[in-house]
């Protein structure tokens, strides 16, 4: 599907942002203005018109229920993605756009290179330079490129459907965007690697939590020593660690970023205790940021593959929550050891290496420039070594620097195990996929 010309300027190159036109942005300040000033009950307004869809290759029925759950039937499975592509670009234009600079660094080119008030909960004082400054580092745009190019045949079908029907749906808006955009970044095609980077973006949203528990586990060391610290982390990688005395000093180091407190729930009740004599299986995955208008988007998809019902994430089409017919799941918090943490010490005299068992290492200097909104220059600047990200003015209260590893990733495989659950009937094949 070719774009209309007048859209042309509107849609730059992925991976680049382009300035919405000034009468883009006249056309959607009209369009709000019309709104805001008519009084009538607000028309129900479809947001599936089969119309933008075109490159499909077999048969597509849509229809909703009188909860407004869409539930989409393919031939081609494919298909229903191309279809949950365009329903989310639609829906959820705003939530995924954020997400998608959360996981890439590029905040500031999104909303702009504004200090957070200091009465929003953890992110309070900073800038939005800062959270770019944590972010960009860890390299989840080049790690969606990299399994992207590994994904099986089938599924690269499926986020390329996913990602034509996103375009569809920026398309299908004729250049007037939620009203949101009249304050926020400019709009950029979609492409199948972003929905590994969306993946990255909620996993990273509940992957902050267990960073604190890295920090709190150094403290204990700190103020308690191994002795009680070996009793409290048994599955520590001891054999690794240097040994650390009681007393030498308190206090967690202040991370780059600070990590949200949260947590969600499951539950699930036995037939034998139900009046229907059938299980009952219960989720409240908790959603610590952008809970509106809901983080989750609940489909039914079907094709000749699988039927499955659930919530998709935005911008990736994996189900966090769902079932099949024959089989139920959903996610919590797990508090899974996302994070590495590692004591640097530099060698005297040189700052570009620091102290290993075998001798010294090597640290990288990095430096990239990147646009704010409205063009204003920002640089961020990190260094590197083999045990991760070492950022600005991060230390410990002993003088040692910190380096942070994220836990490495394979998106291939993530979708993977998800179009395997959508199909599992056994509790075998479940573990498998999972």
């Amino acid at each position: 599907m070719s774009a209309p010309s007048s859209l042309s300027s509107t849609l730059s190159p992925s991976g680049s942002s382009s300035a919405l036109p000034g009468k883009r942005r006249l056309a959607m300040l009209r369009a709000l203005l019309r709104e805001a000033l008519d009084w009538q009950p607000a028309p129900t307004r479809t947001t599936f018109d089969p119309a933008h869809l075109n490159g499909h290759q077999g048969r597509i029925e849509f229809l909703r229920d009188r909860n407004g759950v869409a539930h989409i039937y393919a031939d081609v499975e494919a298909d229903l993605y191309r279809v949950v592509g365009y329903l989310q670009g639609r829906e959820r234009l705003v939530t995924i756009e954020a997400l998608r600079h959360l996981a890439s660094g590029r905040l500031a080119e999104f909303l702009l290179n504004v200090r957070i008030p200091e009465q929003v909960d953890r992110f309070g004082g900073f800038r939005v330079s800062q959270i770019d400054g944590f972010l960009r580092p860890l390299g989840f745009e080049g790690e969606a490129e990299r399994d992207y190019a590994n994904l099986p045949a089938e599924a690269r079908a499926c986020l390329d459907a996913f990602a034509a029907g996103m375009n569809a749906a920026l398309t299908s808006f004729n250049g007037v965007y939620p009203a949101e955009f009249l304050l926020i970044g400019d709009v950029r095609p979609w492409h199948g690697r972003d929905c590994l980077l969306l993946a990255r973006a909620s996993a990273l949203v509940i992957a902050l939590m267990p960073l604190e528990n890295e920090l709190t586990f150094d403290n204990v060391r700190n103020q308690e020593g191994d002795g009680i610290a070996r009793i409290l982390y048994p599955d520590a990688p001891w054999d690794q660690a240097p040994d650390v005395s009681a007393g030498g000093g308190a206090g967690i180091p202040a991370g780059p970023i600070d990590p949200p407190s949260m947590g969600s729930n499951n539950w699930a009740v036995a037939g034998s205790r139900t009046a229907t004599e059938k299980p009952l299986f219960c989720n409240d995955p908790h959603v610590p940021l952008l809970p509106a208008p809901t983080f989750w988007h609940h489909v039914h998809l079907e094709c000749p593959q699988y039927r499955v019902q659930g919530g998709l994430y935005p911008g990736f089409p994996g189900m966090g929550w769902g079932h099949n017919g024959a089989i139920a799941w959903g996610v919590t918090t797990a508090f899974r050891d996302a994070w590495d943490l590692f004591r640097i010490q530099r060698v005297p005299g040189d700052e570009s290496r620091y102290c290993t068992p075998d001798g010294t290492g090597v640290i990288r200097k990095h430096r990239e420039q990147h646009q704010s909104r409205f063009g204003k220059t920002i640089w961020l600047e990190w260094e590197s070594c083999e045990h991760g990200i070492l950022y600005p003015d991060w230390r410990h209260h002993d003088g040692c620097d910190l380096a942070l590893k994220v836990a490495d990733a394979d998106g291939a495989q993530h979708f993977a195990g998800h179009r395997a659950l959508f199909a599992a009937q056994t509790v075998a094949q479940t573990q498998a996929a999972l």
